[in-house]
């Protein structure tokens, strides 16, 4: 018991833990729980900020948040989720998603 209390002093408010249960995806992040079904800004610049590191996009300004309308928050959103459950992309998977990203885009 005490044990865990250390880990969620210490160590939960630096460690990202997804939780996924009938499909609503909760996020806690540095000590703030975040709901990903939600439309807003804030959601969208995270989805963008790990869509980043997960396809090792070079150059991140494709990924400004202000580039983004946020009516195509659930594409975003969905390109998030099957980069996430896919795990590890091939280079032609990842080149594909960042060609999806540049469509979406604001023009």
């Amino acid at each position: 018991m005490f044990i865990h209390k250390i880990i969620a002093i210490f160590v939960l408010p630096y460690v990202q833990l997804c939780y996924d249960k009938k499909k609503m995806r909760l996020l806690f992040i540095r000590g703030v729980i975040m709901n990903l079904e939600n439309p807003s800004k804030e959601n969208m610049s995270y989805i963008l900020e790990q869509l980043g590191e997960r396809l090792d996009v070079v150059n991140r300004t494709i990924l400004d948040p202000e580039d983004y309308d946020l009516n195509k928050y659930d594409e975003l959103k969905l390109m998030y989720e099957i980069v996430v459950q896919k795990g590890r992309l091939s280079a032609s998977e990842a080149q594909a998603f960042i060609e999806e990203l540049r469509s979406v885009r604001k023009n």
